[in-house]
């Protein structure tokens, strides 16, 4: 347990330390008994710390054979977030978005979790690419 504890420390204190302070936002779709989408509510957390860099020639192979990759950047983020300030440890899933406070303001939709790294069958952290959305 102290090499999982270490791995995770350096892991948290790199996204402490390089990444920027966004905004992570998870939306709730409400549907009626036809299952269209009647209700759409957010929950915001601001001040969360995720590092930006841009995609690799590795994550180009991922998005697809002739799809554009403009607008994609890999994302390192923490195993788990405190959203509601309550200690409820909400993870990162596909369709979440992450805006950029402190940088340009640009909001993104995790596209796909590329890795969940684990040690000792815990997460210590995941690795995210994530696209560019115009609000």
């Amino acid at each position: 347990m102290a090499v999982y504890t270490a791995l995770q420390s350096k892991m948290i204190v790199r996204i402490n330390t390089y990444g920027e302070n966004c905004t992570f936002t998870r939306d709730t779709k409400t549907t009626d008994g036809y299952e269209r989408v009647t209700a759409i509510s957010s929950t915001s957390d601001t001040d969360q710390k995720f590092e930006f860099q841009p995609i690799t020639e590795e994550d180009r192979k991922m998005t697809g054979r002739g799809v554009s990759t403009e607008g994609y950047m890999r994302v390192y983020a923490k195993p788990s977030y405190d959203m509601t300030n309550n200690g409820d440890n909400t993870t990162i899933e596909i369709g979440d978005k992450i805006t950029r406070t402190n940088f340009d303001s640009v909001s993104y939709r995790v596209e796909q979790i590329v890795a969940k790294w684990t040690l000792a069958g815990v997460e210590t952290y995941r690795i995210l690419l994530v696209r560019r959305i115009d609000d």
